[in-house]
């Protein structure tokens, strides 16, 4: 309803206005009009779940809070609507690895490179990059392996083997071997096996300890050092 204005004439007492009744019905009306458009219990309200705009009322002032651009936000006034819009892109995108780490800015490209024994590949239907391992599998293919640890054969057999050289070697051995055993080379050994020389036919050795006595050398020392060894050849 609009307010309604009082007709009073052209000029005074011309009896071309409304007269008192009509004019102060009019006025009336107006009041009432003006009192029924705003009153007491006249607030904003914000609807939704989202942040409300509405602030709060200072009498017959509704006041709302004020949209602001933030960090790759931009807002557009519109006649009849206000666009938010964000950028598209990733403004920066950090990547840490073991040994370092980069940030990659908007117009930066992440690369994924393979390296010793490592390639990587691109599958452009799972969008995905794959990392595949081109080194040696086996230790068969190894062209110089060597252990950084202990080899724990887990009670198994080694075999086939051409050649072992070890510092302390545990453990029992068949086949040939060339090099000490408890500190006291091999050729010690070999000799009470391949090498035996039990002299002419004319002896006559019926011990072991016969066999020393012809196949080693004594050494009595000399007459101002000698040794206190006491020998019995037997009877000749």
């Amino acid at each position: 309803m609009a307010i309604e204005l009082i007709n009073i004439g052209t000029f005074a007492n011309d009896g071309t206005g409304d007269d008192l009744r009509e004019a102060f019905e009019k006025v009336n009306r107006s009041l009432e009009d003006l009192d029924l458009r705003l009153d007491d219990k006249t607030e904003g309200v914000n609807t939704g779940s989202g942040v409300g705009v509405f602030k709060n009322r200072v009498g017959y002032e509704l006041q709302f809070k004020s949209l602001v651009e933030g960090s790759n936000i931009s807002i557009t006034d519109n006649t009849d609507s206000i666009t938010i819009s964000a950028a598209d892109s990733i403004q920066s995108l950090p990547i840490v690895s073991d040994s370092g780490s980069i940030v990659l800015g908007t117009q930066d490209t992440l690369r994924v490179n393979g390296g010793t024994g490592i390639s990587t590949t691109v599958d452009t239907g799972n969008k995905s990059v794959i990392v595949n391992y081109d080194g040696f599998t086996s230790l068969s293919a190894e062209t110089a392996p060597s252990l950084t640890a202990s080899l724990d054969a887990n009670s198994q057999n080694i075999d086939n083997v051409n050649e072992i050289t070890a510092v302390n070697f545990i453990g029992n051995l068949t086949g040939s071997m060339t090099g000490t055993v408890n500190g006291v080379s091999d050729t010690r050994f070999k000799r009470f096996f391949s090498d035996l020389d039990f002299g002419d036919f004319g002896q006559n050795l019926t011990s072991f300890i016969d066999y020393l006595v012809v196949a080693f050398d004594v050494d009595l020392g000399t007459i101002e050092d000698p040794f206190d060894y006491n020998l019995d050849f037997g009877s000749f």
